[in-house]
């Protein structure tokens, strides 16, 4: 997006203009003496801000790109290995016994 570089440029224009305004009858700005260094700072920041968003943007479309152009590589076909049986719950052990033993209360 290149509004957010035009936006900064606005405002680093701004801010000069503002800097740069004679202090006389307000000059052509209109600026209050008082208000200036405020305003321009203000209007620093909010270039700052636009530059790092522009420059975020453009790194989130580069990623996206080549997100997008980037092979998937093949997986790794392993052969699966049989279920171990001692932790195979499925089944009740042989012998028809509980290994937990008698359950309470039953007697």
């Amino acid at each position: 997006m290149n509004m957010y570089l035009f936006l900064a440029a606005f405002w680093a224009i701004l801010a000069i203009g503002v800097w740069l305004s004679p202090e006389g009858a307000f000059g052509a700005l209109r600026v209050d003496p008082g208000l200036r260094q405020l305003m321009c700072g203000f209007a620093i920041l909010l270039v700052g801000y636009n530059l790092v968003r522009w420059r975020l943007t453009r790194a989130r479309r580069h990623v996206d790109r080549e997100s997008l152009q980037a092979p998937t590589r093949p997986r790794r076909h392993t052969p699966e290995e049989p279920p171990n049986p001692d932790f195979d719950f499925s089944d009740p052990k042989p012998g028809g016994q509980d290994p937990a033993g008698p359950k309470a209360g039953s007697g």
